[in-house]
């Protein structure tokens, strides 16, 4: 009986050891929107679970943000507490990932994803054969504008003279 009774009191305390320190874990990653231009803001979140962590950061190509919490006033952290962060993003793929760090430096991080951004809808100027090619429209087009102009001025100038000269004759 007396095993039974230390067997029991030493399950009791191996459970109470897990909870009281759990080993932090990250979920749900998500971005929303899921597709969008370089002008657009991207909020992304994650869920952590586990002991109070000293901070969870999101990394963009490498580079760390500090993430906010949902909810500040949920100091809960074991069943769980999601946190956000929103940016804006480079044209091009960005790869990213969540990081969290507890206190007795015990780190947790998700894989690895990519977002593909799209450029901004519009002209841009740095499709040189775009500007290229409005230039050697708009040259011609301009230069035979001013051209019709002059002829049709020169056309008036002579249509007044012939008329002048029929009067006077």
């Amino acid at each position: 009986m007396r095993a039974t009774v230390a067997i029991t009191v030493l399950a009791i305390f191996m459970v109470i050891a897990s909870i009281a320190s759990a080993s932090p874990a990250l979920s749900s990653p998500k971005v929303l929107p899921t597709t969008g231009t370089s002008g657009d803001v991207f909020t992304f979140t994650v869920h952590y679970k586990g002991d109070s962590p000293v901070s969870v950061t999101f990394y963009a190509d490498n580079a760390p943000l500090e993430m906010q919490e949902v909810d500040p006033g949920d100091q809960n952290y074991t069943d769980g507490k999601d946190y956000f962060i929103r940016v804006n993003l480079e044209e091009g793929t960005t790869i990213y990932y969540f990081k969290a760090t507890t206190a007795a430096g015990e780190e947790t991080r998700t894989a690895a994803t990519t977002i593909n951004v799209q450029p901004p809808e519009g002209l841009r100027v740095d499709h040189i054969d775009v500007v290229l090619a409005v230039l050697i429209f708009l040259i011609p087009t301009v230069w035979g504008l001013v051209m019709f102009r002059r002829l049709s001025k020169d056309l008036r100038e002579t249509m007044q003279i012939l008329k002048e000269r029929k009067k006077s004759e």
